[in-house]
Formats: structure tokens, sequence, C-alpha cells
């Protein structure tokens, strides 16, 4: 498989001095969000053969997914023909992801804990990334490539997990609406809600929302969730609250909760084990 090309002095520097390579592998893209669930297999792909656990796996998929996204609506502003190379170096103790592109530069500032805003979709990514990896770099090299550097570390004494299998395109959003007294209980068929089909989630939803005042979210099929995904939920708890109602999310995954975990969504929006709990929630 071709490697490659070097950054630059810095970055060629940093790999002399790592310690014994494993393996190494390499995927291109293009600059389309429908991209994503690729994006999301190469990194199981990869992980499935490194000594990542299935907790810093989910959060090193969480960041490359933030970080390729980034790339996607701000490196490349929306362009759809944009190339992004990713390669994914495997070592005894981390796995190192380079997401390199050829759009605008940028170097975001160390990010401090957001506040979850009901009425703010955006705006979580650079801090979910920052959180979810031991190491962001932001680089440049001289034949005008920027790259990004993820790096996550395993942890001491982990056991390796079963890890779950991604194999999905783009996700339909055919929402599936119970009603339990006077709560309505959506289910979400997909396996998961990113960039590339939050907004046909929205649309869907957003009659729901206008007809019932208390609603729980059945996410129990969702394997993923971005920030994306995280600011459709708050959406739709800003308008509930707008209207006197209220949100609760009921079937986390693992994956999800990680998500939640790193940005403290259970400040402001209640989840439960079951749909039975969350409904009862509203009693």
């Amino acid at each position: 498989m071709k490697r490659l090309g070097k950054m630059s002095n810095a970055v060629s520097s940093q790999n002399r001095q790592e310690p014994e390579l494993l393996s190494h592998a390499e995927k291109k893209v293009t600059s389309d969000l429908a991209e994503l669930a690729a994006v999301r297999d190469f990194v199981r792909h990869v992980c499935d053969a490194s000594v990542l656990d299935e907790e810093a796996t989910n959060l090193l998929e969480l960041a490359l997914t933030e970080t390729t996204s980034n790339i996607i609506r701000h490196a490349y502003n929306g362009r759809t023909d944009g190339r992004i190379e990713i390669s994914a170096d495997t070592y005894a103790d981390r796995v190192v992801m380079k997401l390199y592109h050829w759009g605008v530069e940028f170097h975001p500032e160390p990010q401090q804990l957001p506040m979850l805003d009901k009425g703010r979709e955006g705006g979580y990514g650079l801090y979910i990334i920052e959180h979810s990896v031991d190491k962001v770099m932001y680089l440049r090299g001289k034949d005008g490539r920027n790259c990004i550097v993820l790096a996550k570390y395993r942890n001491d004494g982990q056991k390796k997990q079963n890890r779950r299998k991604f194999s999905q395109g783009a996700i339909v959003m055919e929402l599936k609406v119970e009603k339990v007294g006077d709560v309505s209980v959506v289910k979400l068929p997909g396996r998961s809600l990113e960039a590339s089909n939050v907004e046909e989630f929205k649309r869907d939803i957003l009659p729901i929302l206008n007809e019932s005042g208390q609603v729980v979210l059945d996410i129990g099929n969702l394997d993923f969730v971005d920030s994306s995904g995280l600011g459709a939920f708050l959406s739709c708890l800003r308008i509930l609250n707008a209207r006197g109602g209220d949100l609760k999310i009921a079937g986390m995954t693992k994956a999800v909760r990680a998500l939640f975990e790193v940005v403290r969504m259970h400040r402001i929006c209640e989840s439960f084990e079951t749909v039975d709990e969350a409904v009862k929630a509203f009693e």
C-alpha cells in the first residue's frame, strides 16, 4: 500500500521518535458528508487489531468523525470534491490517526467545556475532539497539505472486548411512534445520527414535537451520534420546553453514552435504561 508523502521536517522527526510500528493503513475519501460512515468503518477496521478497548475505540471513532466533518464543512466550505486522506498507525500503546487535506488551514484554540444551550445546536465539535483523544495536533507541510493528528492511548490493565461492527451507508430515517398515555415514544431505527442525516431527522421529528408535549426518544438502535446529532437532541428539548413539555432519552448504548458524558448532557436531559422507565418519569 502506498504511503502518504512527508509533511515537513517537524512531522518526519516525530515519526522517527515513535516506537515500533505494528501496522499501517490508509483511507481516501472525498469531502462529502455521505463519506462519514466509511470513515467510521475505517476506524473500526483499524482498532479491531489494535490495543484499544471498546471505550477507547468509541472515543477515537467519535473524534475522527468530528474532525472529518469539520474538514468538510470548514476547510472545504461544503465542497464535495475535496481530497481527504487518512492514515492510521498502530503501536503497542496507541493508535495514531492523521488526516490530510488541501482546504483552508485552521488552528483552533483550546476549548472550554461548552454551556449546553437549548437554543444552540452547534459549536460542540472541537471540545468533543479534544476530550475524546489524548493528543490533537494541527500541522501544515511545505507541500501545502494540512495535517490533523489524533492519538489515542491504551488504558493500563484494560481488557479487549468484542467490538461492534459498523458497515452502514447513509441512513434513511423512518421514525416509529407509539402513544403510551400522553407520552409519545419515538423509536429511531437507524444505526447513526450524524451530519449526513441529521437534517432529515429534524424534519421528520418536528410534527411529532408539535403534537406532543411529552416525548421519549428510544435510541437503543443507535451505535453512533456526533455533535450534529447532539445538537438535534438539544433542538428537540428546546422546542418541547418552549411549550411546557419535556424530553427523555431511553436505551442509550455505551458508544452514545461516551458522547453524553464528554459534554455532560445529563445536566439538562434525563436518560433512562429502558423506555418504560422513561415513560414512568413523566408521571
